[in-house]
């Protein structure tokens, strides 16, 4: 959520996969609107950007047209997700799939593909998603 806020994200929207390890509850989507609002603060951005759940894939989709999609996923020989960002149109509407902690599963990746999504790395190696412990652990 902090990263994608200093990335200039104007929308996220946490979706489910076939594969999902954890569900998005009520409780954790509050949690993550207040960790947004801290992030908004600390990069002195005057808005906060819109944040669904509880979307699966083809609802997230449907919901918003955008004209690049990138999927983050592990494929070695996938462009990184810079290059891509150089490729894509600048002044387009571009969303980026991250995949869950349980993967994503083929006929994910095939319906990301055919809406146009281009399969790109975040980096070489896998990459965790941090969760801030709120018990101050």
């Amino acid at each position: 959520m902090e990263k994608c806020i200093a990335f200039g994200a104007r929308e996220l929207v946490l979706a489910e996969f076939e594969q999902s390890v954890g569900r998005v509850s009520d409780r954790h989507a509050q949690r993550l609107r207040s960790t947004a609002i801290e992030a908004c603060k600390q990069g002195e951005r005057d808005w906060l950007p819109t944040i669904q759940s509880g979307l699966t894939l083809g609802q997230a989709r449907r919901s918003e047209p955008f004209d690049h999609v990138a999927i983050a996923h592990r494929l070695p020989s996938s462009p990184t997700i810079l290059e891509w960002f150089g490729s894509a149109a600048s002044a387009a509407r571009r969303a980026v799939v991250i995949e869950p902690e349980g993967g994503l599963s083929d006929d994910e990746v095939e319906r990301v593909a055919e809406i146009g999504g281009r399969i790109v790395r975040l980096a070489d190696h896998v990459l965790r998603v941090e969760t801030p412990s709120h018990d101050g652990f």
